[in-house]
């Protein structure tokens, strides 16, 4: 989504429009943070009415529909509607701007599995996927107006937000400024052996460093151990890939936080997930934690149950010694 700030002299008002368990109520909580007057559980046939009972007495007005009473053909029509209101009200200087939200199906699925509670159309539609599955096609009419609707059109895939993350791109569409929100970076060392991480954002393979395991005197050892790092830190090119490598993150990572996003997760693999991956996530999260002290950086080692020894940190991670004090 190429978000705009949604903003004029006038009033400001936003559809809210998205399946149950898209994220709607979180939604309605950022824009009331805002200033907002916000109002939830309306039908798509009430619509048109409420909102024009409710903009000429709150010039800050989010209204978001139901599927409570889902019914498609008075989905489509509003949806249809909504240029030539989009055009009456900038006419009058005022600005109107749907917001959609949504997530996949197995996504909403899990969400209602964990809150323990039953879809609105779950009795009618016999069934939880087969309920979410026929709101997000209802829902699916407000795809077609993109075009239509732009600028003033905006889209959410809250399948891969926190709240506080759909709060910080709310902000965004609003015209607050994100880059003073707080930022997570997870730092997780893996072994390829065991498999990647699935909900990692990026993965790294270090790999191409000449392993330890096979120095006899540091098979036993991990990459927190100072002559581990020592060995990695020898190798021909590793240099040469720190400084690439922490100039790409610490390039990229203001932007993330610029837009929007309060977290990201960072796998880094070898072999075993003992040494090479281990040296570097530490080395890494120690660079992280000294060049932006405003990020929250969490470091884990995914497979450090499997090390030939208990883990022993010899290194300070904040400011590591030897090869990693670069």
């Amino acid at each position: 989504m190429g978000v705009e700030r949604a903003s004029s002299d006038g009033s400001t008002y936003f559809l809210v429009a998205g399946p149950a368990g898209s994220g709607l109520s979180s939604a309605l909580e950022s824009f009331a943070r805002q200033g907002f007057m916000t109002v939830a559980g309306v039908s798509a046939s009430q619509w048109p009415q409420v909102f024009q009972g409710l903009r000429r007495t709150h010039p800050r007005l989010a209204i978001a529909l139901t599927g409570e009473t889902l019914d498609a053909e008075a989905l489509a029509a509003l949806a249809q509607g909504l240029p030539a209101l989009q055009a009456q009200c900038r006419a009058e200087g005022d600005d109107f701007s749907l917001l959609r939200l949504d997530a996949p199906e197995e996504v909403l699925a899990a969400r209602y599995l964990r809150s323990g509670k039953r879809h609105p159309l779950e009795a009618r539609m016999q069934g939880l996927l087969a309920a979410i599955r026929h709101e997000r096609d209802a829902f699916a009419c407000f795809k077609s107006i993109k075009q239509a609707l732009s600028p003033g059109y905006y889209a959410i895939d809250t399948s891969t937000h926190t709240r506080g993350e759909l709060e910080q791109k709310i902000g965004k569409i609003l015209g607050v400024p994100a880059e003073n929100a707080p930022m997570t970076i997870y730092l997780q060392s893996f072994g390829f052996k065991r498999g990647a991480p699935s909900d990692a954002e990026w993965t790294f393979d270090m790999r191409f460093i000449p392993n330890p395991y096979y120095d006899a005197a540091l098979r036993p050892m991990s990459g927190l151990d100072v002559p581990v790092c020592d060995f990695i830190w020898s190798q021909p090119g590793v240099d040469d890939f720190w400084r690439l490598w922490t100039a790409l993150i610490a390039d990229v990572l203001p932007r993330y936080q610029k837009e929007g996003k309060l977290r990201t997760s960072i796998a880094i693999g070898c072999t075993g997930g003992q040494h090479r991956s281990v040296c570097m996530t530490e080395a890494l999260g120690g660079f992280l934690r000294k060049t932006f002290p405003e990020y929250n950086v969490v470091v884990t080692h995914r497979d450090s149950a499997f090390w030939a020894k208990p883990a022993e940190p010899a290194l300070d991670a904040s400011a590591p010694t030897g090869g990693l004090n670069r």
